[in-house]
């Protein structure tokens, strides 16, 4: 597969799909962040994964290299996903959809606004915080039929 990671921070979900993926592209805002990717992949030898600096919130397709990408991974900052981003997903139409979000409430509103295009397939809540009343949940989507 050939995968983008949306808001993919240092690379964690990015690195780890390398591991079967035939290609990785990372977007991040954050140019500390996307150096630090970039050295993990390097000093992982994943040379199959690449990471751009930019804002998704103006991020288009037309700014992705042209293939298509069968799988997205996307771990948006606590608000969730933006408009460009909802839009960059319908027009990029993966395969899989991977949604990691650590707040609840944005990620149903979220699967909602994507709900014409995918349906989910599976959520599985993770407790990373114990003793606190946060969790990381991850949603599984593909397209509408």
């Amino acid at each position: 597969d050939d995968v983008l990671d949306l808001y993919c921070g240092v690379g964690a979900f990015a690195l780890t799909a390398a591991a079967s993926a035939r290609s990785v592209l990372g977007i991040d805002v954050s140019p500390n962040a996307i150096d630090c990717a970039t050295e993990a992949a390097r000093r992982n030898g994943t040379v199959q994964t690449h990471f751009l600096c930019s804002s998704l919130d103006r991020f288009t397709a037309s700014e992705l290299p042209g293939q298509k990408f069968d799988t997205v991974i996307c771990n948006p900052p606590r608000r969730g996903l933006d408009d460009a981003s909802i839009a960059l997903i319908r027009a990029v139409h993966p395969e899989t959809l991977v949604y990691s979000s650590c707040n609840p409430v944005t990620l149903a509103r979220d699967l909602e606004r994507l709900a014409r295009d995918y349906r989910l397939l599976q959520l599985q809540p993770f407790d990373m915080f114990p003793f606190t009343s946060h969790c990381e949940v991850l949603a599984v989507l593909q397209p509408v039929s």
